[in-house]
């Protein structure tokens, strides 16, 4: 067991120190010298782990998945000298290690020191307590979809819940939202396309406390074909394999679909456990619900037969006779599966849009922030 301490660097940044025992440097022929060749280092994150090994060749620093470092000796009170090691503080954020929770597991394997979170004394997750997928899904565009994803993995994160979401739009609205699109960047297209990709690499913070985001970009307009030309994989379950591997670090996951049932919505499909469907009321709004219907049933018959149809919300509602008609007849098609909160059309949504902000913190106490709270509290 080994414990980091977090300290301030000169330049202001946050720099994590890990104290390796003398033993181990030995073994990896780290000598307490006065030559940088005989101190250096290189770390590297990989498969959730930090590895730390004598440096033999340069190291392209790369401060998300490699850099390198000098361990720094000092008296242990012992015969032997133990060693500092700065560490990236964004791989041990990876980690889940941060101040207050720094005490790691650290071995050797082969020729590397291997630091892992010590999970002990953490609370283990439950099966009924790992995240919770959910698809915002509608084969129509201008439903309000990316605005109810963004807002519901809002409401969840303000609530306390750690929440990932992911954007599966080519538009990259949602994205766009939480400034995070960057055409260079690892994306939600890289987590589709890469087999051996870890999804972390490509999971960004907010602004916002508890919501982190997988973010898309233009590049994504053209993975449905790779992925359709690649025969050498399964087509279906590519985002299931990745999603999975975060079961146990988030409460929630909400994907923003695509307006369409392409190769990246039956992904989305196959990896929820749940899909819900935004409806806005108008002359178009019972079109194609019959398909979309039949479509989420085919999925779970033939990919992922625990997914459920969480059920359909109204968009952009408005106090009209007509909207009035067409909620009556969506209940006697949908019953019990039209949710009673509907979310009010507001000009605010819109303005939040412009401000790059959720509507719920962007008004509020406006109609339609209350009313994606309280459609929160009905669904989740």
């Amino acid at each position: 067991m080994a414990k980091v301490t977090f300290n301030k660097s000169g330049s202001g940044s946050e720099t994590g120190r890990l104290i390796i025992p003398a033993l181990m440097l030995k073994i990896l022929d780290i000598k307490d010298s006065k030559e940088d060749a005989d101190r250096r280092i290189s770390i590297t994150y990989v498969d959730n782990k930090i590895k730390i090994k004598k440096q033999k060749d340069k190291v392209d620093d790369d401060t998300h998945n490699k850099a390198s470092s000098v361990v720094t000796f000092y008296s242990s009170g012992k015969s032997s000298r133990s060693g500092k090691v700065i560490i990236p503080v964004d791989m041990l954020q990876r980690l889940k290690i941060t101040r207050g929770d720094n005490e790691v597991n650290i071995n050797i394997e082969n020729d590397e020191i291997i630091v892992s979170k010590n999970l002990k004394n953490e609370k283990l997750r439950g099966k009924d307590e790992s995240m919770k997928i959910v698809s915002i899904f509608n084969i129509k565009g201008g439903v309000a979809k990316t605005i109810s994803s963004i807002n519901f993995a809002a409401c969840l994160a303000d609530k306390g819940k750690k929440v990932l979401l992911v954007d599966l739009d080519s538009q990259a609205d949602t994205t766009k939202i939480f400034k995070a699109y960057d055409i260079d960047d690892k994306s939600v297209e890289d987590v589709l396309l890469e087999k051996n990709m870890d999804p972390r690499d490509a999971i960004r913070p907010t602004e916002y406390e508890n919501l982190d985001i997988i973010a898309s970009n233009i590049k994504l307009a053209f993975a449905e074909k790779k992925i359709l030309l690649d025969t050498t994989r399964n087509q279906q379950n590519r985002l299931k394999k990745a999603l999975d591997k975060l079961r146990d670090e988030y409460d929630y996951c909400i994907m923003d679909c695509p307006p369409n049932l392409n190769m990246i919505t039956i992904n989305a499909l196959v990896a929820s456990d749940e899909v819900l469907v935004p409806i806005k009321i108008d002359k178009f709004a019972l079109d194609g619900l019959e398909y979309l219907l039949e479509s989420i049933q085919e999925i779970k018959d033939e990919f992922n037969p625990g997914l459920e149809f969480g059920g359909c919300f109204i968009t952009m509602d408005k106090a009209t006779s007509v909207n009035k008609l067409v909620k009556d007849q969506l209940k006697g098609i949908l019953e019990d599966k039209l949710f009673d909160t509907t979310i009010r059309d507001n000009v605010k949504v819109i303005e939040s849009t412009l401000e790059e902000k959720p509507v719920i913190y962007y008004a509020n106490k406006s109609n339609a922030s209350k009313d994606y709270r309280n459609l929160v509290e009905e669904v989740f």
